[in-house]
């Protein structure tokens, strides 16, 4: 489906936008225009703030101290700003994903977190941030996705903990019509020494498949060599390697295991914010739904609906 056929199906959300939502963004666009003038003059007044105590003091801890305070005093102001961004998507993705036949949460309330884990599509973490969840179904293919921004903790030696993102992007699976009963996971090619680790992280034994540039830049274990290549036919291995050249699927690693397949993207892109347009400027609705056209590519680029998978 492209995004002019996307935009057939949105007639309903059309209308609701144009009666209801338009008016909203309006308020909500002339909110965020006064917040925004307001985080300048704050921080503008910070800046002049802390030079001056500097220049006049010259007492460095006094001025590291009058920094650190002006920046709170900073951020709580930009944080006024995303929030009336939030409250904006708060307003568009719910009745937008309904008028696609999706249900939409806010905040991913049955991610299946655990299965990402446990195949080894996502590093290991301490904290979490799960937003963004979007489930129905495509095609007669079922399918949820979520926003993920997962960071480990460390402590230093003397106790100071770092925090580190070590994954954001897109969790998501769809249900694989076609029927396999074991674990085969499809990482990205790493070094020699990142391989020989990786290899002890996955389920399986390494697979060796026949196409070079397939193998170049993935690799592949499982727990039945032979379903392994009845899952990567040359036809689908081809279709992921055109899709992975897309900007979202880059970094793509995907596996397959109780008839889904589950697929981890990342990047560092905050989805479904509408790019930074102005809330009532129609590119932000446009870039939004452009958004959600990409879980269609995903079924049509990787022929999901097709029970051979050829």
């Amino acid at each position: 489906m492209n995004f002019d056929e996307l935009l057939e199906k949105l007639d309903g959300f059309d209308h609701y936008y144009q009666s209801e939502l338009k008016s909203t963004l309006d308020e909500l666009e002339l909110k965020r225009k006064k917040a925004w003038k307001v985080f300048l003059t704050i921080l503008c007044c910070a800046v002049a703030l802390v030079g001056s105590i500097f220049f006049i003091t010259r007492n460095e801890d006094f001025t590291v101290v009058s920094g650190f305070l002006s920046a709170i005093v900073v951020m709580f102001f930009f944080g006024r700003i995303i929030a009336i961004r939030k409250r904006a998507k708060l307003s568009v993705m719910p009745k937008l994903c309904s008028s696609l036949g999706f249900k939409y949460h806010p905040e991913a309330r049955n991610s299946g977190l655990g299965a990402y884990s446990e195949l080894s599509l996502i590093p290991s973490y301490n904290e979490r941030k799960l937003e963004d969840e979007i489930s129905g179904q495509i095609e007669e293919v079922d399918f949820n996705l979520f926003e993920a921004k997962l960071i480990r903790v460390t402590r230093g030696r003397k106790g100071k903990k770092t925090r580190t993102t070590v994954f954001r992007g897109l969790l998501c699976c769809f249900d694989f019509h076609k029927e396999f009963n074991g674990t085969t996971v499809v990482s990205r090619d790493q070094t020699m020494i990142g391989n020989l680790l990786s290899g002890f992280m996955h389920t399986g034994e390494r697979v060796k498949l026949e196409d070079p540039e397939f193998e170049d830049k993935f690799e592949v274990y499982s727990t039945d060599q032979v379903e392994a290549r009845y899952l990567l036919t040359p036809g689908f291995m081809e279709r992921i390697l055109n899709f992975s050249r897309s900007g979202t699927a880059a970094n793509l690693q995907f596996a397959f295991q109780n008839g889904m397949m589950f697929m981890a993207m990342k990047n560092s892109k905050d989805h479904f914010e509408g790019d930074g347009h102005n809330l009532n400027d129609p590119k932000y609705i446009e870039s939004t739904i452009k958004e959600l056209a990409f879980l269609f590519e995903i079924v049509r680029d990787l022929n999901l609906t097709q029970t051979t998978k050829i």
